[in-house]
């Protein structure tokens, strides 16, 4: 389990974070873990956020739920091309239900 701290890069504004993890591997090579993430987008109900990184190289559409339709899929992918991220190239979570045991 990975144990990590999140400070805003800007007092005051939550939108871009520092996080620092803290774990076997940070021990190792202090500094290393240590990620610039940018919280994208947030829905009104908090159900759903993107979260990316300044050199658009690194995204994450979250849920707080395993299923999102396809609109709602869609309007999330919509938005973060808007900010520059390319989407195409986006590495999708296989769901549990077809993971091998």
């Amino acid at each position: 389990e990975a144990k990590g701290t999140a400070t805003p890069q800007v007092e005051g504004q939550t939108d871009k974070l520092w996080v620092r993890f803290d774990n076997w591997f940070t021990a190792l090579l202090p500094g290393v873990a240590k990620g610039n993430y940018w919280v994208l987008y947030v829905s009104d109900d908090y159900h759903t956020a993107i979260v990316g990184d300044p050199s658009r190289r690194y995204l994450w559409l979250l849920s707080r739920s395993t299923k999102v339709n396809a609109d709602v899929r869609e309007d999330l992918l919509s938005r973060a091309r808007q900010q520059g991220y390319d989407t195409t190239r986006l590495i999708w979570r296989t769901p549990d239900s077809k993971m091998p045991n």
